[in-house]
């Protein structure tokens, strides 16, 4: 896990990137896994809870990526990223479902919303990096 890191911090630092990236996930533990691994890249992670907060959070400071969970207590992750891709400044801000719905139908309907990309639950944390780094 660290070589992965460090790999994709190098790749990170040597390109001269630097944002901030909207984490939205009602799991405390999926938030937490995520920015860590974020802010050990050098990256800002802001954290919302809900689809709500999401949409708060991002309107207010432009995001350089979205990660988005699907299934989330209030505003789903698809109605979320509709409502977001409605501001001119979010239109092209690469978003990654993160998502336990694995079924082909599911990645349909995330991919015909405008999501970027995609990645299941569980992952590995390499896969999470790669997706990063891709879209930075």
């Amino acid at each position: 896990m660290i070589s992965a890191l460090t790999q994709i911090q190098s790749a990170l630092l040597s390109g001269g990137t630097s944002g901030s990236i909207l984490i939205v996930d009602d799991d405390e533990d999926n938030l937490l896994l995520m920015s860590y691994a974020l802010e050990t890249l050098g990256l800002k992670a802001t954290m919302a809870r809900t689809g709500r907060e999401a949409i708060v959070l991002a309107s207010q400071q432009r995001p350089t990526l979205m990660l988005i969970d699907i299934v989330l207590p209030d505003v789903n992750g698809i109605d979320v990223l509709t409502q977001l891709r409605r501001l001119p400044q979010l239109l092209n801000v690469p978003a990654i479902a993160v998502t336990a719905l694995a079924r082909a139908v599911d990645r349909e309907q995330i991919f015909a919303a405008g999501f970027t990309d995609y990645l299941a639950k569980p992952y590995m944390l390499e896969d999470l990096n790669r997706l990063i780094q891709q879209y930075l």
